[in-house]
């Protein structure tokens, strides 16, 4: 019975792959292959995908998440991914029994992004990873954190568009999805594992402001998926309000503090590379400082464990006699981006 069935999936197949036919906007699974398979440009790469790695399963899958044929299905590398999801069974069994109902969610809610069979990025694709990519995120995700519960059952919500209430969100596209995205990025590319994250997000001992990530090695980490190009930071009164009343009041050192900006926003705004991209937030973090000198070193001078890194210990009978000198100090660094500050920029 299962020769027959491949049988005729292939009979399907090679038929449908020398149709001169198109169906527009197909409902059915066997016009929507028809149509994909009779692309001229992208059809015989998704047959060559379907003949040789037995990708008809593939396919089908993501043809039922999307409901329709969309581009995703004339999309190897998405459709590789999908095959290696289908074929994983630690992946499959920690999403549950209804696994495939959740991984359909999953593509259909994330229909946002980009794949390379779309041609060059545009709109909100610009920013996010590809679909193929983040496929590998989102697997990095479930396989390496425990998705029922805190921070990481947050961000599988997320994923799927839903409020820890249960509620769906109002806005899909809200800058809350974009630091999802980077977050995803930042968990795969730095290897980061459950063990490895404290707090996905929470608010600091000193102050109401909160936090992004918090590693066991008490780092905190602060995602920004913004358009600095167009909205230089000195604007952004949360930002700044943040990294002053916020980390400066609560971190050891700037060893232990990471502001990430994500490129792929930066570059799809005009900041050709990240070396560009790097010094351009150097002296947007230096113009905000000098628009607050007072307000930024204060906020350095009263958290003791971060003066001490920066300025070395002070006897308590010393601090007012140094303070101005230290100030002076700290307004050399400013103006000449010394790394003593500026290194807590990352671009990635």
């Amino acid at each position: 019975m299962k020769n027959l069935k491949n049988y005729i999936v292939l009979l399907l197949i090679l038929f449908f792959s020398i149709s001169t036919v198109s169906i527009a906007q197909p409902s059915c699974p066997i016009g929507g292959l028809a149509n994909d398979l009779t692309d001229k440009q992208l059809g015989p790469a998704v047959k060559e995908f379907i003949d040789n790695n037995d990708g008809i399963g593939s396919w089908l899958f993501l043809f039922d998440a999307f409901q329709q044929t969309r581009v995703f299905t004339k999309d190897v590398p998405t459709l590789n991914k999908i095959k290696g999801l289908l074929n994983d069974v630690n992946f499959k069994n920690k999403l549950g029994d209804n696994w495939a109902d959740e991984l359909s969610i999953v593509l259909e809610k994330n229909r946002v992004l980009h794949c390379n069979a779309a041609g060059s990025a545009t709109g909100l694709s610009r920013y996010f990873s590809n679909m193929d990519e983040f496929l590998d995120e989102f697997k990095y995700l479930v396989d390496n954190f425990d998705i029922s519960q805190g921070g990481a059952n947050q961000f599988y919500r997320w994923v799927k568009r839903i409020n820890l209430n249960g509620s769906a969100m109002a806005n899909p596209n809200s800058p809350i999805i974009a630091e999802m995205y980077q977050t995803l990025y930042l968990l795969k590319k730095r290897g980061f594992k459950g063990g490895d994250i404290r707090s996905f997000g929470g608010t600091f001992a000193v102050g109401s402001n909160k936090y992004d990530l918090l590693t066991q090695a008490n780092k905190y980490i602060e995602l920004k998926n913004v358009n600095f190009v167009d909205y230089p930071l000195k604007g952004n009164a949360h930002v700044t309000q943040q990294f002053v009343e916020g980390y400066l009041k609560n971190i050891s050192s700037f060893d232990n503090f990471e502001f990430v900006v994500h490129f792929k926003k930066l570059n799809a705004h005009g900041w050709a590379n990240k070396t560009t991209a790097l010094s351009n937030m150097k002296n947007q973090f230096k113009e905000f400082i000098k628009l607050k000198p007072d307000e930024t070193f204060n906020a350095i001078w009263g958290n003791q464990n971060l003066r001490t890194s920066l300025f070395g210990a002070i006897p308590a009978n010393q601090l007012n006699i140094l303070k101005n000198s230290k100030k002076t100090v700290f307004n050399n660094w400013v103006d000449t981006l010394d790394d003593r500050l500026y290194k807590f920029i990352k671009i990635e």
